[in-house]
């Protein structure tokens, strides 16, 4: 069985599974997984709708989140990776592996809870 990559091996993400030859799963996603899936859809032609829309299947946190928005959740981690490859510090990172093995977190549009709590005496 062919993979994409060696972190969507590890959750179980076949390429029979991308191209609709078998049923997909549900998992949570790696970072290293997204964006292995994102390099596969690039080099296969497959549009940043159909992208999320794969996501949504394996993840169902992805689920009503805006494509443009996840998409620039994955830009900006590729730009993290290239730092970290680059010797630059991360605040919240130590290095590459950590980053990749990390679950990537969909974009949720859930509205900021007050928490500053001010007592009146």
């Amino acid at each position: 069985m062919a993979y994409p990559g060696v972190f969507c091996e590890a959750v179980g993400i076949s390429t029979d599974m991308l191209n609709g030859s078998t049923d997909k799963l549900a998992t949570t996603l790696t970072n290293g997984a997204v964006l292995e899936l994102y390099e596969y859809c690039k080099d296969n032609n497959i549009n940043n709708l159909q992208l999320v829309q794969m996501l949504s299947e394996f993840d169902r946190n992805f689920m009503n989140n805006k494509t443009q928005s996840i998409i620039s959740k994955i830009q900006r981690l590729i730009e993290t990776k290239n730092k970290l490859k680059h010797k630059k510090k991360v605040p919240g990172v130590q290095n590459v592996d950590t980053l990749l093995n990390k679950h990537f977190t969909s974009v949720k549009n859930v509205p900021k809870l007050n928490t500053d709590v001010t007592h009146s005496e």
